[in-house]
């Protein structure tokens, strides 16, 4: 087959991804996955579209830069099946942001900073079905929830912590107003993207019966395990960069 005349538009980097992928773990791997059809043919074949060649490139590009090669076992049946659920996600994503993080997952997976394999694919799943309005909801609450623990932490102790886990602080929670204040542009749509990222399984509305004031209108929310989870997987980065 002559690829001469065949372009992937915006992938300048294509070739040294490519050319990459021969030295490494993955590539070997995503070899054997499809049945020794060498990638660089699914890459720049009618095998995938053309918008999910690009998917596939960034989902790998970011891989490399990530060096998760030097991490993955490509004889441990998990990692490899863990590996191709999430290729096969980013293939379905609508954005950029989300295969990176995709990649973030995979990566604190690999460095055992998830519990177990069960929890990554969860938060990938997550990830991949998160719309972007929903990002942003979720990451103003992470916000003041965070901002909040640092001066409940501050006041007990200045000491230094590694982590900060939101669940076993069930008296620290965001309320509704407060969101609406700090993104005044959701407003009359927060109730729907709150209910949405309740359904995730990301936050949890605190119960009626242990508010500590007597504003019971105005709901508060916590973050979940999940929820915190997958921002401690990001380390930091924003749900959607892109």
């Amino acid at each position: 087959m002559n690829h001469d005349n065949f372009e992937i538009k915006k992938l300048s980097k294509s070739e040294e991804i490519i050319s990459n992928l021969s030295k490494s773990k993955i590539g070997k791997v995503f070899n054997l996955v499809m049945e020794g059809t060498p990638y660089v043919n699914i890459v720049y074949s009618g095998i995938v579209g053309s918008i999910e060649k690009k998917k596939l490139l960034l989902f790998l590009d970011a891989w490399m830069n990530k060096k998760i090669d030097d991490r993955f076992d490509e004889n441990d049946h998990r990692q490899i099946e863990l590996m191709n659920h999430g290729i096969l996600k980013s293939l379905r994503c609508n954005k950029d942001g989300q295969i990176q993080q995709i990649v973030n997952i995979l990566n604190w997976k690999y460095q055992d900073e998830i519990e177990s394999f069960n929890d990554a694919e969860d938060l990938i799943n997550i990830v991949s079905e998160l719309s972007g309005n929903e990002a942003r909801v979720l990451e103003r609450i992470y916000a003041i929830l965070k901002g909040k623990i640092a001066v409940e932490e501050e006041k007990k102790s200045r000491a230094s912590r590694s982590q900060i886990t939101i669940t076993k602080r069930g008296a620290i929670y965001v309320s509704q107003s407060e969101l609406e204040s700090e993104i005044p542009a959701f407003k009359e749509r927060l109730d729907f993207f709150l209910g949405r990222l309740e359904g995730k399984g990301l936050i949890k509305e605190k119960s009626v019966d242990t508010y500590d004031d007597l504003n019971n209108e105005d709901k508060k929310y916590i973050v979940t395990f999940t929820g915190n989870m997958l921002f401690q997987s990001l380390n930091n980065e924003k749900l959607f960069r892109k």
